[in-house]
């Protein structure tokens, strides 16, 4: 598993800051939010749910990227890459337990956190998304894989400082 290596180990450091980050975030506005993880030992399909007062409110998944914004506005025309089975796995949770589905992206270059909802209760995508099979790296490790990609438009996404 790519936890298991040094670049995983990283990347997992990474998205527990940005979700400590947003956490810290929504305390300012006097929410407790709770990020629960998946076990990343396993082939999960998304990375957590959101809870509110022990009521789960959103389920997430995070990208981390070498990156800062004005990068991802110009060399990535503001879209960040999901795969198309974690885009559809989104949509199921979401539309099964009718919370919405996030997309949290850490632009580790920045630093700076990004927080766009993909879809609405009913697991209806809200945001623009374009589908394409595309060759991308097939992991945190590198190497490389063709597959069928979401491109999730980031124009919309709101921001937040990432702090520690």
């Amino acid at each position: 598993m790519d936890i298991n290596t040094p670049k995983g180990r990283e990347s997992v450091a990474q998205e527990q800051r940005l979700l400590r980050s947003l956490r810290k975030q929504y305390a300012t506005k006097g929410i407790d939010i709770q990020f629960s993880e998946t076990n990343k030992t396993l082939p999960v399909p998304l990375d957590g749910v959101m809870t509110i007062d022990g009521e789960i409110t959103g389920v997430y998944e995070v990208k981390c990227r070498n990156m800062n914004h004005d990068k991802l506005k110009n060399a990535y025309n503001n879209e960040t890459l999901l795969t198309y089975d974690k885009l559809c796995a989104g949509v199921s949770v979401s539309e099964k337990l009718m919370v919405p589905f996030y997309c949290i992206v850490f632009l580790v270059d920045e630093p700076i956190g990004l927080v766009i909802q993909i879809t609405d209760l009913k697991g209806q995508i809200i945001v623009k998304t374009k589908i394409d099979r595309t060759k991308t790296p097939a992991s945190v490790n590198g190497g490389s894989a063709v597959r069928t990609n979401a491109y999730i438009d980031m124009s919309t996404a709101q921001s937040f400082p990432i702090l520690d």
